[in-house]
């Protein structure tokens, strides 16, 4: 029986959900380090508390009962590209996108020249899930605007979640040559490699990573997992125990913890850390199939039936594996009689 041919859950899944986590982390970082710029190339003032005219409209636009808020004239200081944008922020800060979006694209139908709120549009997009327009929206900015690390960085990140994974590692790339120092970019790009399954390439990068951030669990877990992958498993246990040391909750260093204590033959230790992930039915169905590669049949077929005791109407993956681990453990008593 080839490995390939044993179910294991949880890695697409997992690497899907932790992927979209993540987007939202680095948008909302990305956001925040922005700067707005005037068409002049100046810095926009700093953030400042809303005006109490403002303070209506963002109160208009949340309320129900409020069709559509009046169009503002062209001349309406209140309706300024700056103004609108600030707004869009204290939306995008709530997690009320679409309505970021819609002050964004005000500003630009005033000023369509504004490459800053372009970008931040592209932004939004992307946590939108509206990978299309968010492309469009950056290759504007960096057509006007090639040194922009932010607008290279996003439109990497795009590319990513669409697993396209040359042409994010070259925007990530560009971004840092811009800013060798950008540490969401270094560990974007570590992401990048990794995902393409160039693992030499991605623990170069996740090590320069922690080098700006020494005490980051999600870069710790990324190059544990690399290294692992390039079977270098003592120091892939040692950085993944450092990750789940700093953040004990996070499922995918746990999950990745359990895969490498099973792979060194550590199965009581490995299934702790695959319970640890989260889903119970899901450890002993992991578990189940390490003992399955040992040839350990009525381990596995013990594990995977805890595994559906624990979830019977759902858990398909646990059954078929089931079912392997009982022919197998039928053949093994035949050919001992």
């Amino acid at each position: 029986m080839r490995a390939e041919t044993m179910k294991t859950g949880g890695n697409s899944s997992l690497r899907v959900s932790t992927l979209r986590k993540f987007l939202a982390v680095c948008l909302a970082l990305l956001l925040v380090s922005a700067c707005l710029t005037t068409r002049g190339g100046q810095k926009a003032p700093a953030f400042r508390a809303l005006k109490p005219s403002e303070n209506y409209q963002l109160d208009a636009l949340n309320d129900p009962s409020w069709k559509a808020m009046k169009p503002k004239r062209r001349g309406d200081s209140d309706a300024s590209p700056e103004k609108l944008a600030e707004l869009a922020e204290v939306f995008f800060h709530r997690g009320q996108y679409e309505s970021a979006l819609m002050n964004y694209y005000q500003a630009l139908s005033q000023e369509p020249q504004r490459h800053d709120i372009r970008l931040q549009a592209g932004r939004t997009l992307l946590l939108l899930g509206r990978l299309e327009d968010a492309k469009r929206e950056l290759a504007e900015v960096l057509i006007h605007q090639p040194e922009v690390a932010e607008a290279h960085e996003a439109l990497g990140l795009a590319f990513l979640q669409e697993n396209h994974t040359a042409e994010a590692q070259r925007e990530l790339r560009a971004a840092l040559a811009l800013d060798p120092r950008r540490l969401s970019a270094r560990s974007l790009l570590g992401e990048a490699y990794l995902q393409a399954e160039q693992y030499s390439q991605a623990a170069g990068e996740f090590r320069q990573a922690l080098d700006l951030s020494p005490e980051n669990p999600r870069i710790m877990s990324n190059l544990g997992w690399a290294l692992f992958k390039m079977k270098q498993t003592d120091q892939a246990l040692t950085w993944l125990q450092k990750a789940r040391a700093l953040a004990p909750q996070d499922s995918r260093s746990n999950h990745r913890l359990g895969m490498v204590l099973a792979d060194q033959k550590k199965f009581p230790e490995a299934l702790a850390a695959f319970r640890q992930a989260g889903d119970e039915a899901q450890a002993f169905n992991n578990i189940g199939v390490h003992y399955f590669l040992e040839e350990r049949y009525a381990e596995a077929a013990r594990c995977f039936q805890k595994a559906l005791d624990l979830r019977p109407t759902y858990y398909q993956e646990a059954r078929v594996n089931l079912d392997k681990a009982l022919a197998r453990l039928r053949e093994q008593e035949a050919a001992g009689e």
